[in-house]
């Protein structure tokens, strides 16, 4: 008998305020360390900054307050994954400041447990890790 082979999705995983996070990888762009975010007056708390990236603005969105982490900041030097953002027929680009990038990993689609929580749109174990995975389509890139 052959054994039906298991669906997998790839994501970034990444930590931001503590808390582990996966990205789908499809939609991850680049990470750029290091990018100098100008302040933003009048957005809301949950924009970081804006960078420069390639002459072209770029909105930066602090990824743990997006995600509602309750203690979160944007660290003195985050590394800023470059992902599009917002519905498939609406592509924006929108930089996301992280913590840490640790690993790009591969998650049964089975072992995808569902939850909505704002932008979490679920949860799984990746690398040894319980991470909560963004869905990066209701994400928008405006302050």
């Amino acid at each position: 008998m052959n054994a039906v082979p298991t669906k997998t999705v790839r994501f970034l995983l990444v930590q931001a305020a503590g808390i582990d996070y996966l990205l789908p990888l499809d939609r991850v762009r680049r990470v750029h360390a290091g990018l100098r975010l100008h302040p933003f007056p009048g957005a809301a708390p949950v924009v970081a900054g804006l960078a420069e990236v390639g002459g072209e603005p770029l909105v930066v969105l602090d990824l743990a307050r997006l995600a509602g982490a309750a203690n979160s900041s944007t660290p003195a030097t985050p590394l800023t994954v470059i992902a599009h953002v917002g519905p498939p027929t609406a592509l924006e680009l929108a930089g996301l400041a992280v913590a840490d990038v640790l690993d790009i990993v591969e998650v049964p689609a089975e072992a995808l447990a569902r939850v909505r929580d704002g932008v979490v749109s679920g949860e799984a174990v990746a690398a040894g890790r319980t991470a909560r995975v963004l869905d990066l389509e209701v994400v928008g890139a405006g302050p």
